[in-house]
């Protein structure tokens, strides 16, 4: 189901009646200059300036914090932020607008920003990024002073020049929920088509039907707006293509279809938009900015000069996934406490997220690192362990391909640095090498030692071993490969004190 969120604001206390229900609500706090703003840009919008923005793709950065606990622990897996991205390109590409990954993720380590990024404003002050839109995302997403009685805050756009960045709850990061699409709503300048009822929602016994005021009860300032729209301009959102909306979804909003009997001031029977994307009604099967939202958010997007827009990423489609080559499918790794990652390139990614974990599902202790390549060496791993691990490709703006299949392999029992610390420099050539060759491994060493010299297939099968005896110095080792098909084999040196790997390509 997708997660639908609404403005809470402080202007009044709840009614007794929202005091024992739980819904998710949100903290952004719409003011009279927010208003202001939304009246600017229609007439900005009616004075035909957003023909300057053409039909182009505007690429918006985001700079994306994953904050934790002092230890690094409880925070956010990059998996589901890149879900989020790519959920929210899906959500904004019929307005031309598309966001990518601001110079890499961010990570803040700091307990009270983790359990509520809200409490620790100059933490977020001390880590935003003044060229990108900023969403931190924490364990909760109270505002300062705590969050709404009655309600579970998902997250809130902090307007003011000083913040101007969104929080988000670790929940609603995934693939589907629309708390962010929303919040970045807000961060463009839409109100809700309930602007006024914010701190309470509809019922006959406490407003009447037909509704008694024509002032709103959350802010005076606001009138109701009615349902024929002739108030639509100074009223609700202050746009006339959402219909009047007195929070009606928050206690009739679960399938997506209003069956409520609410009457404006008029005695007209409303009629709420169930389904836009800046309203309050859960489960509908897809949401939707209507032609004046998007024309806010268009405006408002050319005024925010400050974001890095002249930046355009590799818009190269993500089609396939990689193929993870080493280690091997059910393998056992020479040593443990540094184990080589390879897997194979996809076209168009120029990043991967690399996942190891004890459990395949992920969730035990996983080392998740992005990186920049297709190889990785991983420490801090556990001898004789089975481990598990896949790979995901991506780029600053494609981040919607999907994660490897799952392989699995066990460490080793070896004690292993990634050089010996006494190997000042080695090779193995040619590389490739043609099929019958041999190969030179040729060895630059402080001191002598001996070793184990093995070629192993990509599935972990061991076709070679040899003990050898490196003299300090410059030594040479030849390692024929008669009998050995064409294809990629590693080649692994390890001593008592640590392990060489080294891919070798053999070929016609």
């Amino acid at each position: 189901m997708i997660v639908r969120i609404s403005t809470l604001l402080f202007m009044l206390a709840l009614p007794i009646l929202l005091l024992g229900q739980t819904r998710g609500v949100c903290g952004f706090d719409s003011d009279k200059a927010f208003g202001q703003n939304i009246q600017e840009l229609k007439k900005w919008v009616a004075e035909g300036n957003l023909s300057t923005r053409g039909n182009v793709v505007t690429y918006v950065p985001v700079k994306f914090h994953i904050i934790s606990k002092n230890d690094g622990s409880k925070g956010l897996s990059e998996q589901v932020v890149l879900d989020a991205l790519c959920h929210l390109n899906e959500e904004y590409a019929d307005q031309d607008i598309q966001f990518y990954i601001y110079g890499g993720i961010k990570y803040i380590k700091n307990d009270l920003a983790y359990n509520n990024p809200g409490d620790a404003e100059l933490v977020l002050q001390g880590n935003k990024d003044s060229k990108a839109m900023n969403i931190f995302m924490g364990l909760n997403a109270n505002p300062p002073g705590g969050g709404i009685p009655g309600g579970t805050t998902l997250g809130y756009f902090a307007g003011s020049p000083s913040q101007d960045w969104i929080i988000i709850k670790n929940s609603e990061v995934n693939g589907f929920a629309s708390t962010i699409p929303h919040e970045v709503g807000h961060y463009f300048n839409l109100d809700h088509p309930f602007n006024g009822w914010d701190c309470t929602a509809w019922t006959e016994a406490e407003h009447g039907n037909p509704v008694s005021s024509l002032m709103s009860p959350c802010d005076p300032s606001v009138p109701n707006e009615f349902a024929n729209g002739d108030n639509c301009q100074v009223a609700g959102d202050f746009l006339c293509d959402t219909p009047a909306d007195y929070n009606l979804g928050y206690f009739d909003g679960n399938d997506c279809n209003y069956t409520g009997n609410c009457k404006d001031p008029n005695g007209d029977q409303m009629q709420p938009d169930e389904d836009n994307f800046m309203g309050y009604f859960n489960g509908c099967a897809d949401y939707f900015f209507s032609g004046q939202q998007k024309q806010i958010i268009a405006a408002r997007l050319l005024q925010r000069t400050n974001l890095e827009t002249d930046f355009i990423p590799s818009s190269v489609s993500i089609d396939g996934t990689t193929t993870l080559v080493q280690p091997a499918d059910n393998s056992t790794t020479p040593a443990y406490n540094n184990v080589a990652f390879e897997w194979t390139p996809v076209a168009g990614a120029n990043q991967y997220l690399l996942e190891v974990d004890l459990s395949n599902g992920f969730s035990v202790d996983p080392q998740r690192i992005m990186v920049w390549g297709t190889y990785k060496v991983v420490q801090g791993l556990i001898a004789n362990k089975k481990y598990y691990w896949r790979v995901r490709p991506f780029n600053a703006y494609n981040t919607c391909a999907p994660k490897s299949p799952i392989s699995d392999f066990t460490t080793g029992t070896a004690i292993s640095t990634v050089e010996p610390p006494y190997v000042t420099n080695w090779s193995v050539r040619p590389n490739p090498v043609s099929a019958g060759q041999s190969l030179q491994l040729e060895m630059n060493t402080r001191e002598s030692f001996e070793a184990s010299v093995e070629l192993r297939n990509l599935n972990g099968q061991t076709l070679q071993t040899m003990q050898a005896g490196f003299s300090a110095g410059n030594s040479t080792l030849e390692i024929p490969t008669s009998g050995l098909a064409n294809g990629i084999y590693i080649l692994t040196v390890q001593s008592s004190e640590g392990i060489l790997n080294e891919r070798i390509v053999i070929a016609h």
